[in-house]
């Protein structure tokens, strides 16, 4: 609304009788002609907003008629209105003119440059940054000469953008406080009953969405409100899957609320819609028994991906996530809901970025990459770092739930103050660990004779004599760096001592490196030029098909896959693996691979877990390995001491046993 528009309100508000387009003209210094151009867009503003009508009478005017109720929306609509528009100045138009195609389908150059304030050439550069965004949504923009601009996308896909779009910006800083952001964004509709729909829902079902999940269902069937104003028709895009009954049910209820609080005729088609914004909507947890039994038993298939992921991802962390019911039934709800996003187009998590994991949790990181494989068979399209972390955040709060104990000794030789210093920063870190005693490197013989037992030796000073899973080298005082040294400890020691013998995976194992896989290039390396290099060498070699490069180069695209300050791990599709093998480049200059990120080391990865027996055991073992290098880094540099290529190949196979 311009600010000519909220002072012709205003005046007619305060005017006892009707008031004419000259003397509106007169007052605001303008043409008449602007004057009822500007009635024309206020009353489809009112209408749409149903905040009262301007009634027009032969020879006397204009008359606003709106009850003080309507009044005060309206005067709550300007603010909000005036809160975006200084937004939209901060951050530039591309924002209003997203929204406007979205939520009216059209404009032309002639109406954003009067929405915007500003001239010819910028709108046009507003546009241009709008259609590639547009195009990264699966809506195309069409431009014709004299009529401006119209979209072309299914009514599902334009939905999912408009959500996009939110997302973006309300993750953008704001000066004023973030109030009810759903409602400022679809003024006009009354967003009570939806909100009443989804409670009612988590009422029936017992179940509660995560925060950000309430907040997209609620915005989606806001979108679905809007269209059915404006007698936009919809269709689900393909047939549904036979998916879980209760939800279902549950998307049927929710249709009948929203038409009998809206009275709207909404179309049973509505319906598979609303099941497929509930059923990508994350739960953060079923509220009794019953219900969770019941969707556990209902999405059976994803709860074996489940199982084979805390198992897998166990294997390499060497920690037992067995029987971590919070872990699985996470992993359940997320999964569940990403892959119904995924497969039906919405890809609007991304917009939030990676998490940005601390590098205590690398180790997790790298084993979720791992499972990449059969996350990627599961979900039917390519994962990225955001699907991966989203996956690892599940498994970093399954490490941080382990409450792992044991008994220690604390050897020191900073005197008596330190030695009890330690012991009591020890004893906060860690509350189920006992520590036995503090002793100095003179008293360790008192350890051996009699023997005395004890699960860790935590030292200030190197002892070379004792075995190395049996000590955790600290400093003076207790670093975060040493903490997490001394939780991975202990926690491969309780795993050893309590997890239960496992079946074996199967096969033997595999090779995975070869000799003529391992490149050592001289100098300066081109990113491109480089998994060009490596692809090819797969492919002469027939482990991967001619479309294998492209997969990997468009995950690169879409997503880091850089491990560490040193390591980066490529990878394409499983589909285009004939033969499970990994290449490796061995840089002596770093290499530029994600603007700032540099690496050193290159994991070129062809995995397919159903093209040989034992595939699965080699590349645990690998990922187990990988882990190991990355908290070690002069084991990951010794590789670059060896003799040939061979050496080298003999060396990464052996850590994938």
């Amino acid at each position: 609304m311009k600010e000519r528009q909220r002072q012709i309100l205003g005046i007619l508000h305060e005017a006892p009788r009707h008031v004419t387009a000259g003397q509106l003209a007169l007052r605001l210094n303008c043409s008449e002609r602007t004057v009822r151009s500007d009635i024309g867009e206020l009353r489809d503003l009112l209408a749409e907003s149903g905040t009262g009508r301007l009634e027009a009478k032969g020879n006397q005017g204009y008359r606003l008629e709106a009850t003080p109720e309507e009044w005060e929306r309206l005067l709550s609509m300007w603010e909000d209105l005036a809160r975006q528009t200084a937004l939209d100045t901060r951050l530039g138009g591309r924002w209003l003119v997203l929204e406007r195609l979205l939520k009216t389908g059209a404009a032309t150059i002639a109406g954003l440059e009067r929405e915007l304030f500003t001239n010819y050439k910028s709108v046009r550069k507003y546009v241009d940054e709008a259609e590639e965004w547009l195009r990264a949504h699966d809506v195309a923009l069409l431009r014709r000469r004299g009529q401006g601009f119209s979209l072309q996308g299914s009514r599902h896909q334009i939905r999912l953008a408009l959500w996009a779009l939110y997302r973006e910006m309300t993750a953008l800083p704001r000066e004023e406080p973030r109030d009810d952001g759903l409602q400022r964004f679809w003024q006009g509709i009354d967003l009570t009953g939806v909100r009443q729909a989804v409670s009612r829902l988590e009422r029936d079902y017992q179940f509660r969405l995560s925060y950000g999940s309430y907040e997209r269902l609620c915005f989606l069937l806001a979108a679905m409100l809007a269209d059915s104003r404006k007698k936009l028709p919809y269709r689900f895009p393909g047939e549904l899957p036979a998916g879980p009954a209760w939800e279902r049910e549950a998307g049927r209820d929710a249709l009948e609320l929203i038409r009998d609080y809206y009275h709207a005729a909404l179309p049973d088609e509505e319906g598979a819609y609303i099941w497929f914004a509930l059923a990508s909507s994350e739960i953060m947890d079923f509220l009794t028994g019953e219900a969770l039994a019941r969707n556990a038993g209902e999405k059976s298939g994803t709860l074996a991906l489940v199982r084979g992921l805390v198992r897998m991802i166990g294997d390499i962390l060497q920690r037992r996530f067995t029987g971590d019911e919070i872990l699985e039934n996470g992993l359940l709800n997320c999964l569940s809901a990403l892959g119904t996003a995924l497969r039906w187009g919405d890809r609007t998590g991304e917009s939030g970025g990676a998490f940005p994991f601390q590098s205590g949790y690398a180790d997790v990181a790298v084993a979720c990459w791992s499972a990449s494989h059969l996350l990627e068979d599961f979900l039917g399209a390519a994962v990225t770092e955001w699907e991966v972390n989203t996956i690892a955040v599940h498994f970093a709060g399954a490490v941080e739930r382990e409450d792992v104990g044991g008994t220690v000794y604390v050897v020191c030789s900073y005197g008596v103050g330190v030695s009890r210093f330690l012991c009591e920063q020890l004893k906060r870190a860690f509350p189920r660990v006992q520590v036995l005693g503090e002793l100095t490197p003179r008293d360790l013989r008192a350890l051996r004779a009699p023997a005395r037992r004890y699960d860790l030796l935590i030292t200030t000073v190197d002892l070379p004599d004792l075995p190395e899973e049996a000590t955790v080298r600290i400093g003076n005082y207790l670093r975060s760096r040493d903490i997490e040294a001394i939780k991975k400890k202990l926690a491969r020691l309780h795993a050893r001592a309590e997890e239960a013998p496992r079946p074996e995976l199967p096969g033997s194992g595999c090779p995975l490196f070869e000799a003529p896989l391992i490149l050592r290039p001289k100098g300066p390396q081109d990113k491109a030029a480089l998994l060009h290099q490596m692809c090819e060498l797969l492919e002469r070699r027939e482990y991967v098909s001619g479309e294998f490069e492209a997969s990997v180069l468009e995950r690169e695209r879409n997503s880091s896959t850089v491990l560490s300050p040193q390591v980066a791990i490529p990878h394409g599709l499983p589909d285009y693996v004939r033969v499970s093998r990994a290449a490796a480049a061995l840089l002596d200059t770093p290499l530029s691979w994600n603007g700032s990120e540099r690496v050193d080391t290159v994991f070129l990865l062809a995995f397919n877990f159903k093209n040989g027996a034992g595939v699965q055991r080699s590349v645990v073992g690998f990922y187990k390995g990988l882990i190991a290098m990355l908290n070690e880094p002069e084991r990951l540099a010794s590789l670059r001491s060896l003799p040939d290529a061979q050496a080298v190949a003999d060396a990464l196979n052996a850590i994938a046993k």
